[in-house]
């Protein structure tokens, strides 16, 4: 037996639901890419601490710590930006 009335759900069609599932991750991606690229603008790298033994004789050590910077490319984050820029539009346009 079919449901007849407006605004029941045939359950045996769900390809809207898999569309707007892909738009709703797409637009979920493109807004995760723009804050990345926010971030690489600001930050411009990913710092980091650890330590270096320099003497380690018997019981006496001697160490010190050395920070490392990993840097973010300017360009990564602009494409980061614009591809994700890219990945919003697309998801807002296809739910309207």
């Amino acid at each position: 037996m079919q449901n007849t009335f407006p605004g029941a759900l045939d359950h045996g069609d769900k390809s809207h639901l898999t569309i707007e599932g892909i738009m709703k991750t797409t637009t979920v991606v493109g807004i995760l890419l723009v804050v990345l690229a926010i971030v690489g603008f600001a930050v411009g790298g990913i710092s980091f601490t650890h330590q270096k033994k320099d003497v380690d004789v018997g019981p006496v050590q001697i160490s010190h710590q050395q920070t490392s910077t990993i840097p973010i490319s300017p360009i990564l984050s602009t494409i980061s930006l614009i591809a994700g820029l890219g990945l919003v539009v697309v998801g807002v346009r296809a739910k309207a």
